[in-house]
């Protein structure tokens, strides 16, 4: 897969423009698959979104008992506090049911509160994937926040470096700063692949959090193609839990809540109307289904998404 690393999505559709293209098609009738085979290493169609991290010691005692073991902690920090931050939840939920950490009632209840749409668990693994990544803060001597963050995924800290928490004026004001690489796994339906993901982690003040340090989390990074629908061009970029289509043009800015198309929503393209389907965890491929109309559209895009469960491997 491509990878660009540009401080503008705006100059990175100028350039790209410019340069060749792989083209996909998008089937008038059924179900096309969609590869998203560019990763640009920026903010993208949902803009600067932050979330704030909860810390393990938040985290109910039997979803805590899924979550990594993590050692070497940095001891020299105090008001230690740790975060694991799941990428995948249905995948994590799935794959320590299947191995005995999770009693099938619980990952049954978690599939039925989910937002998302299952609609066969043969997407998921029964291979234990490292869906997550790690990292704790605290103050040093000098009560400077500090933060580590496992950035190979092998659950130890000892191998990492401690690096400065920058802190933010209040919840809603943030410095966005320079994001880390690190490597994260999914399955692609048949194996378990890694990849390299970016993130940013600030100090965030929220009320009440005394001598407390909560963080802010961003994911500067999303993925892309150019589909053809009746001789026009388009760009489906993928974001997080969104999808958008936008016009081959280039030019960027950050989307509306009503122009982001979660998972089971319609997309309109060109005159047209598809719902969208994930393929591959990492969003990697998606299918986007032909036959909607603009009523589908305004029904499901503005109602809550059901979940759906069928034909559960147990």
């Amino acid at each position: 897969m491509k990878r660009v690393t540009l401080f503008s999505f705006a100059f990175f559709l100028v350039f790209t423009s410019a340069v060749s293209q792989r083209i996909q098609p998008l089937n008038k009738t059924g179900s096309t698959e969609i590869s998203l085979d560019v990763t640009v290493d920026d903010y993208g169609p949902t803009g600067k979104t932050i979330s704030i991290g909860r810390p393990n010691d938040m985290v109910d005692s039997v979803t805590l008992t899924g979550y990594p073991k993590l050692k070497h902690l940095p001891d020299s920090l105090k008001g230690l506090r740790v975060f694991t931050i799941i990428r995948n939840q249905m995948q994590f939920y799935y794959q320590n049911y299947r191995n005995g950490i999770y009693s099938k009632q619980f990952f049954l209840d978690k599939l039925k509160n989910s937002k998302k749409s299952y609609k066969d668990t043969t997407e998921l693994s029964n291979q234990m994937v490292k869906c997550y990544f790690s990292f704790a803060v605290g103050y040093d001597r000098s009560n400077n926040a500090k933060f580590v963050i496992d950035t190979n995924g092998n659950n130890d800290f000892a191998d990492e470096k401690l690096l400065q928490l920058n802190k933010s004026s209040n919840s809603l004001d943030f410095a966005f700063e320079k994001p880390i690489s690190f490597i994260i796994e999914y399955f692609d339906g048949k194996n378990v692949c890694q990849e390299k993901i970016q993130c940013s982690l600030n100090q965030v003040v929220l009320p009440n959090s005394k001598n407390k340090i909560d963080v802010g989390v961003s994911f500067p990074q999303f993925k892309y193609a150019v589909l053809s629908y009746e001789g026009e061009k388009f760009y489906v970029c993928a974001d997080l839990n969104y999808i958008c289509i936008l016009p081959y043009k280039p030019n960027f800015k950050e989307l509306p809540n009503d122009q982001l198309i979660r998972l089971n929503q319609i997309a309109t393209v060109g005159n047209a109307y598809f719902k969208y389907e994930k393929i591959m965890q990492n969003e990697n491929k998606i299918s986007l289904i032909s036959g909607f109309t603009e009523l589908d559209k305004k029904q499901l895009n503005s109602s809550p998404i059901v979940p759906s469960i069928s034909a559960q491997k147990f």
